[in-house]
């Protein structure tokens, strides 16, 4: 599954699947990207902050790797953590 974010400066994507998931942030400027990935079975917490322009997704893992995606939807929210809690 992939989900997708972000703003006029920047692509945010999470992808998902049985294992792992995996965020990243692409910039519009520069070549470069940022990504972190996640097993699923070590992800300790998801939390929702709401925001004017959509909401933010926070990932927590046990081993400390945090993920904050930004300016996703409430529908991508819930679709995610229905993924990590099934």
């Amino acid at each position: 599954m992939i989900l997708r974010g972000g703003n006029v400066f920047f692509s945010e994507v999470f992808e998902m699947d049985d294992e792992y998931i995996i965020y990243r942030k692409v910039f519009l400027f520069y070549a470069e990207s940022f990504s972190v990935t996640i097993p699923i079975q070590n992800i300790r917490s998801i939390e929702l902050r709401r925001k004017i322009n959509g909401v933010s997704i926070i990932i927590k893992s046990v081993d400390g790797n945090k993920i904050i995606g930004r300016y996703f939807s409430k529908k991508s929210f819930d679709k995610i953590k229905n993924m990590i809690e099934n």
